[in-house]
């Protein structure tokens, strides 16, 4: 959009003057001209008229892409990726040009708007750990004017190792009767649990996993003035066999 702030200049158009570009076509030129009747609000004329052509873009093609290029340590079970065009697409082609590679079990989703796609996991899946996967969008992609790109587009990203990414509770003060929720970046085997969690001081409790998360409530009030620590061993590990791949401790202080 262009938005004029000179009262003025204002005043010399039409109440709700639409003044804004639509979406230029890929590979097309245009051409701009500016005729000689246009003159500036004191009445001076522009002069001779004068024009130029520009090509807004080339060709269709992919803009920008999550996961970017070559990251790493990406997130096993954040569920989306996606990719970003330089016009507005044919939604019916886009499916079909999506791959990736190793292939994710399970039928996932893919979401359009006008801008692109996003692609996201199927329901209670992940990505496997310290796993290169290639994402590929082949040239049956077209945008609403029946262009293609000139060649596939692929990109790749490397999951993170299966880990504990955070925990709480922390720091000193904290209620005697609070639970202890340890946080993951993969789905865990609840099966694994038991033999993976411990607490010094020990304490009796029971685990609850929450998918990617799991709380551990201790069946009375813990000690006051007490520091306890926690340790979650490589026992843990995901609903696909794979263990965390390094044990996880913290600490915490109770209050008076």
């Amino acid at each position: 959009l262009v938005y004029l702030a000179d009262p003025v200049i204002n005043s010399r158009f039409p109440t709700n003057y639409p003044l804004y570009n639509s979406d230029f076509k890929v590979g097309q030129v245009y051409t701009i001209t500016i005729d000689s009747s246009v003159h500036d609000i004191y009445g001076d004329y522009f002069g001779p008229a004068a024009s130029f052509n520009f090509p807004p873009e080339p060709y269709f093609r992919v803009t920008d892409t999550y996961p970017l290029n070559n990251d790493t340590a990406v997130s096993p079970i954040y569920p989306y990726i996606t990719i970003r065009f330089n016009s507005v697409i044919d939604t019916s082609t886009a499916r079909s040009s999506f791959t990736i590679s190793p292939p994710v079990v399970g039928s996932a989703n893919i979401y359009y708007g006008s801008w692109g796609l996003s692609w996201s996991l199927p329901s209670a899946a992940m990505l496997a750990s310290e796993t290169m996967y290639t994402v590929t969008i082949s040239t049956s992609i077209k945008d609403v004017n029946g262009n293609v790109p000139p060649s596939p587009y692929s990109f790749s990203f490397t999951t993170a190792s299966y880990m504990v990414t955070s925990s709480f509770p922390s720091g000193n003060g904290v209620s005697a009767n609070n639970s202890i929720d340890i946080y993951c970046n993969f789905l865990i085997d609840p099966t694994s649990m038991a033999s993976a969690f411990s607490i010094s001081p020990s304490v009796s409790g029971t685990l609850q996993n929450n998918g990617s998360s799991f709380t551990f409530t201790p069946q009375s009030s813990l000690a006051p003035n007490t520091t306890y620590t926690v340790t979650v061993s490589t026992a843990l590990h995901g609903n696909n066999g794979t263990a965390v791949a390094h044990p996880y401790t913290f600490s915490f202080t109770t209050g008076s």
